[in-house]
């Protein structure tokens, strides 16, 4: 089993912004509780070291319908995946925090 995200995209006014950082960060969160692993693909080369950024990693390069396209994957991490802590009385429950908008 694995997670496959997308397609997803940003309106370019709203780019740089921490919004799309915001959605892969819940997402590498959610992948990582459930220990399971990711795959994805882009055709822009900008997307490949926004992703890297997120634990992903290219494995693979193919040209597709005259563009280029990276494939990639990233790891699960987390509890479910096998890892483990001995650490007294230690919550193992992981949730992605999503920041509350605070009024003004």
């Amino acid at each position: 089993r694995h997670w496959h995200p997308g397609p997803v995209a940003v309106d370019e006014g709203l780019q740089r912004m921490g919004v799309g950082s915001l959605l892969m960060e819940v997402f590498r969160a959610q992948m990582d509780a459930a220990g399971e692993e990711a795959y994805l693909e882009t055709d822009k080369p900008g997307n490949v070291r926004f992703y890297e950024r997120f634990g992903f990693e290219v494995v693979g390069e193919q040209v597709v319908l005259g563009v280029p396209n990276w494939f990639m994957r990233r790891a699960g991490k987390g509890w479910a995946s096998g890892a483990r802590w001995k650490t007294k009385d230690t919550n193992f429950r992981r949730e992605p925090v999503i920041a509350e908008k605070k009024e003004r």
